[in-house]
């Protein structure tokens, strides 16, 4: 790095900079999907929810009502009647032949019936009064045989009513939620009691479907539903998610009602645990619905970073000349700045940095032409526009001190205009200061690099030489006298021609210091120009 230019620097700072702040974009924006996808589901969780909690109360309300509208019907009760007095005549128990007793007689009673609630529900079952099955129809078949009747007939005979969840295939469980995750169908079962005035005629148990409900609420929510109740057994909407829903049954400590992220087979899944309630606040068992976000956030964000990547390249191709521009903005300023400090060591007070912005650069260049300004107003004589008497002193001792360290020669050269009060007086002050003006132009414009040209009194200028001896000085005096001579200047209507007289000296032994240099440099002129003027002398 130390090689590369200042601007080259800028451009790889800017480059990087905005790759950081890209790559900051790129993980707030991934991070913002991904509570987005969480929110989406929990937001899908509830309205599942409140769909499951409506669903359940309405088909609660359905059962009710058709058990009501059926004990209500004289035929019904009269042949559930019949058919629990022939299977209380027999005494026999619940695993005897139904060919060899009247129980027989009873579900031939039923068989025979076309009753509107045996054809409207898949699960339909008469108990006597000890439990034991009259007469089941059913699909599947089975529904009367695995039922746990006996906590039914006990439940009913508590409350009026049996309400429960219920699988009917598997062991039996006393909740009558039963499981073995083969079967995935699921029904709610409502039961009630016959009366004939005060006895007992026997129980009524109709069951409503849950199976195609589940599958739907799977399918609108995009998650695993099921339920599980305290005895263990688990239903759900299908044989993958059965393991699911009993994987999530043995968790303990999930709350209901609230989201939590649980790792299920490998991959995380949101889950929703809520229970299931009947009209009276009675707990029914379980609902769990769980999802997997991790494919579904995979999915955005496979379309994200693909839209990503081309921002990303679409950023990188505009930084590379935006940093090239903004580079330039500062490198150019920085130039113009460096290139005036280096007039300004060189002893050029004209340095002017050409910086226009309204930055903190912009601040530094003002402020860098402010104190040129100064500087001008300091060292500069405001009508020739060279040093002053104040700078040639501070140059000539710099000179000197160099001189002192690297042996370099100090040579002066002073110039005094010939006759320039009678001029003033002939022409005029104005035309007397163009005709300084004019004669300091042609000594600038014979100045080396490193010389300084300095006006040293009313019509004298001195040029102090740098690294060039006194023979040279005296060979360049001779040449402005002769340019100077030959040139007309014109002021107004005026062409005026003016001669020099100039005396140089080369510091040696006798004249050490600046103070010993101007005054022999005085002293020669002044003999000068008391001879022949428009010539020039050397110190001696």
């Amino acid at each position: 790095m130390g090689r590369l230019s200042f601007r080259t620097k800028l451009q790889l700072v800017l480059v990087s900079f905005a790759l950081v702040l890209i790559g900051s974009a790129l993980f707030a924006v991934r991070h913002a999907t991904v509570t987005a996808v969480r929110d989406k589901i929990e937001h899908d969780f509830e309205q599942t929810r409140t769909i499951l909690a409506q669903q359940t109360k309405a088909q609660i309300a359905a059962l009710e009502d058709a058990l009501a509208t059926a004990l209500g019907d004289p035929l019904f009760r009269s042949q559930l009647g019949e058919a629990s007095a022939r299977a209380d005549e027999t005494g026999l128990e619940e695993e005897a032949p139904p060919e060899r007793s009247s129980i027989k007689e009873a579900h031939e009673v039923f068989s025979s019936a076309d009753l509107p609630l045996m054809n409207r529900y898949p699960g339909f079952a008469v108990l006597n009064v000890d439990g034991q099955r009259v007469f089941s129809k059913a699909a599947p078949a089975r529904f009367g045989d695995n039922m746990s009747r006996t906590p039914i007939v006990a439940a009913v005979k508590e409350r009026g009513r049996a309400l429960q969840l219920f699988e009917p295939k598997g062991g039996a469980h006393g909740n009558g939620l039963v499981a073995d995750g083969e079967q995935t169908s699921a029904y709610l079962l409502l039961a009630r009691a016959v009366q004939s005035g005060a006895r007992t005629l026997g129980y009524v148990v109709i069951a409503e479907g849950l199976t195609e409900f589940m599958a739907q609420l799977e399918r609108s929510s995009g998650a695993h539903v099921g339920f599980s109740v305290e005895g263990g057994g688990v239903v759900a909407s299908n044989g993958a998610s059965t393991a699911i829903v009993r994987e999530l049954a043995a968790i303990a400590g999930l709350t209901a009602d609230k989201v939590v992220s649980v790792d299920l087979g490998g991959e995380p899944h949101l889950v929703l645990a809520t229970t299931l309630v009947d009209a009276d606040g009675a707990a029914l068992g379980r609902a769990f619905f769980a999802r997997s976000y991790r494919a579904e956030v995979g999915r955005l964000l496979g379309r994200l970073d693909l839209a990503l990547l081309l921002a990303l390249a679409l950023s990188l191709a505009a930084s590379v000349p935006i940093a090239a521009f903004l580079a330039r903005r500062m490198t150019v300023p920085l130039k113009s700045l460096e290139q005036a400090a280096r007039q300004l060591e060189s002893g050029d007070f004209s340095a002017h940095a050409s910086v226009t912005s309204e930055d903190e650069l912009g601040r530094v260049g003002r402020a860098f032409n402010a104190m040129m300004v100064a500087l001008r107003e300091r060292n500069i004589d405001r009508l020739t526009g060279a040093y002053n008497r104040r700078h040639l002193i501070d140059a000539l001792e710099a000179q000197i001190l160099r001189s002192d360290t690297l042996g370099a020669p100090v040579s002066l050269m002073l110039l005094d205009l010939d006759h320039f009060r009678a001029l003033n007086e002939k022409y005029g002050r104005a035309a007397g200061d163009a005709v300084l003006k004019a004669v300091t132009r042609l000594c600038h414009d014979s100045c080396k690099p490193g010389d300084v040209l300095a006006r040293y009194a009313d019509d004298e200028l001195v040029i102090l030489l740098q690294d060039q001896d006194g023979q040279a000085a005296e060979t360049r005096a001779k040449a402005l006298q002769v340019q100077i001579a030959a040139r007309e200047i014109a002021v107004g209507k005026e062409r005026i021609k003016c001669t020099i007289t100039a005396s140089v000296v080369e510091r040696d032994p006798r004249w050490p210091s600046a103070h010993d240099l101007l005054r022999a440099l005085d002293r020669a002129l002044y003999a000068a120009k008391t001879g022949d003027r428009n010539r020039v002398v050397k110190a001696a």
